[in-house]
């Protein structure tokens, strides 16, 4: 059996702030994230959030998200998975590339 190639680009967003707004201190993966978003090279084929629901006092929390990203021309894929902290102060992203060439936007 033959085991599919995939190339994997990590990065860790950092935010900080208190009270009533997050500043960004550092966010590459959110960056390249929006570049795939925008380009009209790539859609979004796939999307699942990660919410855990609390009961009726409390807020539910954003645990992240799963995307997938096909190229319109080439066909080739890209699965981002984004982790977010309870605090929401700090992003995990990871992009799987199922291809070895750079992806063009």
């Amino acid at each position: 059996m033959e085991e599919e190639y995939c190339r994997f680009d990590k990065y860790i967003d950092t935010f900080r702030g208190r009270n009533y707004g997050l500043i960004p201190v550092k966010t590459n993966g959110t960056q390249l994230n929006n570049r795939f978003k925008n380009s009209e090279k790539w859609e979004l084929i796939k999307e699942k959030r990660n919410i855990d629901e609390r009961n009726d006092n409390q807020c539910d929390i954003d645990r992240g998200s799963n995307l997938t990203y096909q190229n319109i021309e080439t066909k080739n894929i890209v699965k981002v998975t984004q982790e977010r902290s309870r605090s929401g102060k700090t992003l995990h992203w990871s992009f799987c590339y199922f291809f070895e060439e750079q992806a063009d936007f």
